[in-house]
Protein backbone atom coordinates (compact mmCIF):
# COMPACT_ATOMS: atom_id res chain seq x y z
CA UNK A 1 0.00 0.00 0.00
CA UNK A 2 2.57 2.35 0.74
CA UNK A 3 4.50 1.56 -2.26
CA UNK A 4 1.79 2.58 -4.65
CA UNK A 5 2.05 5.89 -3.50
CA UNK A 6 -1.57 6.32 -1.79
CA UNK A 7 -1.14 7.07 1.30
CA UNK A 8 -1.57 10.77 1.96
CA UNK A 9 -0.82 11.54 5.72
CA UNK A 10 -1.97 15.05 5.06
CA UNK A 11 -5.43 13.21 4.98
CA UNK A 12 -5.29 13.17 8.50
CA UNK A 13 -5.69 16.86 9.13
CA UNK A 14 -7.52 18.52 10.92
CA UNK A 15 -7.24 16.85 13.77
CA UNK A 16 -10.32 17.46 16.08
CA UNK A 17 -11.60 19.93 13.66
CA UNK A 18 -14.83 20.10 15.76
CA UNK A 19 -13.59 19.38 19.13
CA UNK A 20 -14.38 15.91 20.82
CA UNK A 21 -18.13 15.61 20.40
CA UNK A 22 -18.20 14.25 17.20
CA UNK A 23 -15.62 11.48 18.38
CA UNK A 24 -17.63 10.62 21.74
CA UNK A 25 -21.12 10.81 20.10
CA UNK A 26 -20.07 8.60 17.85
CA UNK A 27 -17.55 5.91 20.15
CA UNK A 28 -21.26 5.93 21.94
CA UNK A 29 -23.57 3.64 21.19
CA UNK A 30 -21.95 2.57 17.88
CA UNK A 31 -18.63 1.93 18.38
CA UNK A 32 -19.37 0.34 21.67
CA UNK A 33 -21.90 -1.68 20.91
CA UNK A 34 -20.20 -2.95 17.14
CA UNK A 35 -17.93 -4.24 16.87
CA UNK A 36 -17.20 -4.42 20.62
CA UNK A 37 -20.62 -4.88 21.90
CA UNK A 38 -21.16 -8.11 19.99
CA UNK A 39 -18.19 -9.84 21.93
CA UNK A 40 -20.71 -10.74 24.89
CA UNK A 41 -21.98 -13.60 23.06
CA UNK A 42 -18.47 -15.43 23.38
CA UNK A 43 -19.58 -15.83 27.13
CA UNK A 44 -21.99 -18.40 25.40
CA UNK A 45 -18.84 -20.17 24.55
CA UNK A 46 -16.80 -19.16 27.60
CA UNK A 47 -17.78 -22.40 29.48
CA UNK A 48 -16.74 -24.72 27.16
CA UNK A 49 -13.00 -23.32 26.94
CA UNK A 50 -10.23 -25.78 27.72
CA UNK A 51 -7.88 -24.83 30.04
CA UNK A 52 -11.00 -22.17 31.39
CA UNK A 53 -8.20 -20.48 33.47
CA UNK A 54 -6.98 -18.49 30.43
CA UNK A 55 -10.37 -17.33 29.17
CA UNK A 56 -9.63 -13.81 30.42
CA UNK A 57 -6.35 -13.36 29.58
CA UNK A 58 -7.16 -14.78 25.59
CA UNK A 59 -9.99 -12.77 25.52
CA UNK A 60 -8.02 -9.73 26.33
CA UNK A 61 -5.79 -10.15 23.64
CA UNK A 62 -8.10 -11.15 21.69
CA UNK A 63 -9.49 -7.45 21.79
CA UNK A 64 -6.46 -5.83 22.24
CA UNK A 65 -5.18 -7.37 18.74
CA UNK A 66 -8.51 -6.89 17.08
CA UNK A 67 -8.62 -3.20 18.19
CA UNK A 68 -5.32 -2.31 17.02
CA UNK A 69 -6.15 -3.73 13.40
CA UNK A 70 -9.22 -2.27 13.30
CA UNK A 71 -7.79 0.81 13.86
CA UNK A 72 -4.71 1.06 11.48
CA UNK A 73 -7.15 -0.63 8.46
CA UNK A 74 -9.53 2.69 9.59
CA UNK A 75 -6.42 4.87 9.66
CA UNK A 76 -5.06 3.71 5.77
CA UNK A 77 -8.89 4.04 4.78
CA UNK A 78 -8.69 7.65 5.70
CA UNK A 79 -5.21 8.43 4.29
CA UNK A 80 -6.03 6.79 0.90
CA UNK A 81 -9.59 8.42 0.46
CA UNK A 82 -9.46 11.50 2.86
CA UNK A 83 -13.05 13.02 3.69
CA UNK A 84 -14.64 9.99 0.74
CA UNK A 85 -14.22 7.57 3.58
CA UNK A 86 -17.12 8.51 5.79
CA UNK A 87 -19.05 8.29 2.43
CA UNK A 88 -18.59 4.89 1.18
CA UNK A 89 -19.83 1.56 2.72
CA UNK A 90 -17.13 -0.46 2.67
CA UNK A 91 -13.93 1.87 2.55
CA UNK A 92 -11.66 -0.70 2.92
CA UNK A 93 -13.01 -1.79 -0.43
CA UNK A 94 -12.59 1.14 -2.32
CA UNK A 95 -9.05 1.75 -0.94
CA UNK A 96 -7.84 -1.74 -1.82
CA UNK A 97 -9.28 -1.13 -5.37
CA UNK A 98 -6.91 1.59 -5.89
CA UNK A 99 -3.63 -0.37 -5.20
CA UNK A 100 -1.69 -0.09 -8.33
CA UNK A 101 1.84 -1.38 -8.28
CA UNK A 102 3.80 -0.98 -11.39
CA UNK A 103 0.59 -2.58 -13.17
CA UNK A 104 1.06 -5.78 -11.61
CA UNK A 105 -0.06 -5.55 -8.44
CA UNK A 106 -3.27 -5.09 -8.87
CA UNK A 107 -7.21 -6.33 -8.51
CA UNK A 108 -6.62 -6.69 -4.99
CA UNK A 109 -10.53 -5.94 -4.07
CA UNK A 110 -10.48 -9.91 -3.75
CA UNK A 111 -9.04 -9.78 -0.51
CA UNK A 112 -11.54 -7.33 1.05
CA UNK A 113 -14.47 -9.19 -0.22
CA UNK A 114 -13.29 -12.71 0.60
CA UNK A 115 -12.43 -11.20 3.88
CA UNK A 116 -15.82 -10.13 4.49
CA UNK A 117 -17.50 -12.87 3.14
CA UNK A 118 -15.09 -15.31 5.46
CA UNK A 119 -15.68 -12.79 8.29
CA UNK A 120 -19.52 -13.08 8.07
CA UNK A 121 -19.57 -16.68 7.94
CA UNK A 122 -17.64 -16.75 10.94
CA UNK A 123 -19.46 -14.28 12.80
CA UNK A 124 -23.04 -15.17 11.74
CA UNK A 125 -22.08 -19.03 12.57
CA UNK A 126 -21.03 -17.67 16.46
CA UNK A 127 -24.09 -15.57 16.77
CA UNK A 128 -26.63 -19.00 15.80
CA UNK A 129 -23.99 -20.99 17.85
CA UNK A 130 -24.92 -18.70 21.11
CA UNK A 131 -28.80 -18.55 19.88
CA UNK A 132 -28.72 -21.86 20.14
CA UNK A 133 -26.97 -22.42 23.52
CA UNK A 134 -29.16 -19.66 24.74
CA UNK A 135 -32.29 -21.17 23.95
CA UNK A 136 -31.68 -24.80 25.00
CA UNK A 137 -30.72 -23.86 28.38
CA UNK A 138 -33.59 -21.26 29.15
CA UNK A 139 -36.18 -23.88 27.95
CA UNK A 140 -34.54 -26.88 29.15
CA UNK A 141 -33.95 -28.50 26.13
CA UNK A 142 -31.78 -31.27 26.65
CA UNK A 143 -30.82 -31.83 22.75
CA UNK A 144 -29.87 -28.32 21.14
CA UNK A 145 -29.86 -30.08 17.81
CA UNK A 146 -33.68 -29.95 17.38
CA UNK A 147 -33.20 -26.14 17.80
CA UNK A 148 -31.00 -25.91 14.56
CA UNK A 149 -33.57 -26.37 11.73
CA UNK A 150 -36.56 -24.16 13.43
CA UNK A 151 -34.31 -21.27 14.17
CA UNK A 152 -32.36 -21.40 10.74
CA UNK A 153 -35.98 -20.84 9.21
CA UNK A 154 -36.72 -17.77 11.34
CA UNK A 155 -33.41 -16.35 10.74
CA UNK A 156 -33.62 -16.68 7.13
CA UNK A 157 -37.25 -15.31 7.21
CA UNK A 158 -35.81 -12.63 9.17
CA UNK A 159 -32.92 -11.58 7.16
CA UNK A 160 -34.97 -11.32 4.21
CA UNK A 161 -38.14 -9.39 5.67
CA UNK A 162 -36.16 -6.69 8.02
CA UNK A 163 -34.64 -4.69 5.12
CA UNK A 164 -35.61 -4.52 1.69
CA UNK A 165 -32.70 -2.45 -0.09
CA UNK A 166 -29.18 -1.54 1.16
CA UNK A 167 -30.43 1.98 2.60
CA UNK A 168 -33.26 0.60 4.77
CA UNK A 169 -30.65 -1.56 6.18
CA UNK A 170 -28.31 1.00 6.91
CA UNK A 171 -31.01 2.40 8.39
CA UNK A 172 -32.20 0.21 10.77
CA UNK A 173 -28.59 -0.63 11.25
CA UNK A 174 -27.64 2.85 12.62
CA UNK A 175 -30.73 4.35 13.86
CA UNK A 176 -32.89 2.09 15.83
CA UNK A 177 -30.65 -1.31 16.57
CA UNK A 178 -28.12 -0.03 18.66
CA UNK A 179 -30.41 1.87 20.60
CA UNK A 180 -33.29 -0.74 21.42
CA UNK A 181 -31.36 -3.81 20.84
CA UNK A 182 -27.29 -3.61 21.08
CA UNK A 183 -27.62 -1.22 24.31
CA UNK A 184 -29.95 -4.28 26.26
CA UNK A 185 -28.63 -6.97 25.00
CA UNK A 186 -24.98 -6.44 25.09
CA UNK A 187 -25.04 -3.61 28.37
CA UNK A 188 -28.17 -3.48 29.96
CA UNK A 189 -28.99 -7.72 30.48
CA UNK A 190 -25.34 -8.28 30.89
CA UNK A 191 -24.66 -5.80 33.98
CA UNK A 192 -28.31 -7.00 35.16
CA UNK A 193 -26.57 -10.53 35.48
CA UNK A 194 -23.21 -9.63 36.49
CA UNK A 195 -25.17 -7.48 39.55
CA UNK A 196 -27.30 -10.37 40.64
CA UNK A 197 -24.36 -12.96 40.71
CA UNK A 198 -22.57 -10.57 43.03
CA UNK A 199 -25.73 -10.28 45.61
CA UNK A 200 -25.77 -14.00 44.98
CA UNK A 201 -22.42 -14.79 46.18
CA UNK A 202 -22.30 -11.88 48.41
CA UNK A 203 -25.19 -13.05 50.10
CA UNK A 204 -24.71 -17.01 49.99
CA UNK A 205 -28.06 -16.95 48.23
CA UNK A 206 -28.66 -20.00 45.85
Amino acid sequence: MAGSGLIKTENFLPVLENGWKPVLSTAFPLTLTFPFGELIVFTMVFPYANPSTQVMKTGLYGILASGLILSLTIAIDIAVLGVQASNQVFPLLTTIDKVNIANIIVRMDIISIATLILGGFFKITLFFYGAVLGIADVFRIRKPLYIIVPLSLIVLSASMQIAGNLPRHLEIGLKYVPYYLHLPFQVGIPLLMLLVAVIQKRFHIH
